[in-house]
């Protein structure tokens, strides 16, 4: 049997459960047992009665799915709900990491009865992260080239509406804004771009252009020969502050989570005049969903 991410032909399908592959898999039984012992070193009140906490993570990542994203219903519009906490954060598997601060703040919410995700308990969370030194938050510098004194307004109001904070000066930020870029659209959604971001056992990571890291996806390595892996030189990896259009901030605002620097750097070109051009970085690691289409529908006629 083909796993669900095989069957996918729409984004949509592609994102669903395949998100959480990683979290239930038998590769982390070790892991949850190094965060189980810090919880009761912690005397986080873990005992024979609590739920698992590979379940409680799911559960825990459903149920914001449903609260940012909507079920039945559209989602909330942007702004009315706190930043979505960082998958970066619930993959930090470390006693005393993200993680594990996560999950206390959990059990504590929920010590034997179902869990009920609200903006405020992500709130919680993202407080406890901020106090253990978990979480980080942006310090943007808006360069002058950011003329439109509306715009200008727009992305400080984000900026701190998200707990970010605003920069006296380069050198005193860790992403430097730039005006909006336009040279390279994202694609309509049935050929959206992707691109491998690691390996874990027998499974990639694919994050999807200009999508949050929320939405990333596992797929079985042994579907995706079409999956370009990035190599641990990656000539595009950020090594410094992140340069970014002023996209990254906006659509940080649409989703309700820092996005991914990756799909907004730009690179930086001065004319002999002076005036400066920006457009995105090259998009070479990008794969497109129609290659991965096209990857599903000989993989099943092999097995017809």
């Amino acid at each position: 049997t083909m796993p669900p991410v095989a069957r996918a032909i729409s984004l949509d399908v592609i994102t669903a459960d395949a998100r959480y592959d990683y979290f239930v898999s038998s590769g982390r039984d070790a892991q949850y047992e190094r965060c189980m012992r810090w919880l009761r070193d912690q005397g986080a009140g873990v005992d024979d009665a609590s739920p698992s906490l590979s379940g409680l993570v799911v559960e825990f990542l459903r149920s914001v799915q449903v609260l940012y994203e909507g079920a039945d219903s559209p989602p909330p519009p942007p702004g009315s709900l706190p930043t979505r906490i960082p998958m970066e954060c619930l993959m930090d598997f470390r006693a005393g990491g993200a993680l594990c601060h996560i999950l206390r703040v959990l059990l504590a919410a929920r010590p034997h009865q179902p869990l009920q995700v609200s903006g405020e308990l992500i709130r919680e969370i993202r407080q406890e992260l901020r106090s253990s030194g978990c979480l980080s938050v942006p310090s943007c510098f808006l360069r002058a080239e950011i003329e439109d004194l509306d715009l200008r307004e727009r992305l400080r109001a984000v900026i701190e509406s998200r707990e970010g904070r605003l920069a006296a000066s380069e050198d005193d930020a860790s992403h430097i804004i730039y005006p909006p870029c336009t040279d390279e659209p994202a694609p309509p959604s049935h050929s959206v771009a992707f691109r491998t971001l690691m390996r874990v056992d027998d499974r990639l990571l694919l994050h999807f252009w200009f999508k949050p890291d929320s939405r990333n996806t596992w797929v079985a390595s042994s579907e995706a020969k079409w999956a370009v892996e990035r190599g641990t030189e990656d000539e595009n990896q950020n090594k410094g502050v992140w340069h970014v259009s002023a996209n990254w901030i906006l659509d940080s605002d649409q989703f309700s989570e820092w996005m991914n620097e990756e799909d907004y750097e730009i690179d930086q070109i001065k004319f002999p005049s002076g005036v400066f051009e920006y457009k995105y970085r090259d998009r070479r690691r990008l794969v497109r969903l129609s290659t991965l289409q096209r990857s599903i529908q000989k993989a099943t006629k092999k097995r017809k």
